[in-house]
């Protein structure tokens, strides 16, 4: 039987990379950095100047993301670009540095 990744298993996951602190609306809480595939390029993002790069967190750990709102990323003040959520807890957002 196939085993999906569930919400239980998110937060050990990101630890377990070692993950980077995120600060949004005054929530901190550990996620992933990744940098952006060609495909989230060809979209609204390839308009926007600046380091583009892609963060995965648990949806519940940071309630305040949307779209056009400011997230720290390790230190540094990004705009999120774009934000989806991702089946059983895990979330994404496409940010932009300002």
């Amino acid at each position: 039987m196939p085993r999906y990744l569930l919400e239980g298993d998110i937060q050990p996951f990101i630890d377990g990379l070692g993950g980077v602190p995120i600060t949004c609306a005054g929530a901190t809480a550990n996620g992933l950095w990744d940098d952006p595939d060609d495909a989230e390029l060809q979209g609204d993002a390839a308009r926007v100047f600046g380091r583009l790069g892609v963060v995965y967190y648990r949806t519940a750990t940071l309630p305040g993301v949307v779209v056009g709102g400011s997230m720290v990323v390790d230190g540094t003040a990004y705009v999120v670009c774009e934000a989806r959520q991702h089946g059983q807890g895990l979330s994404r957002a496409l940010v932009a540095a300002q």
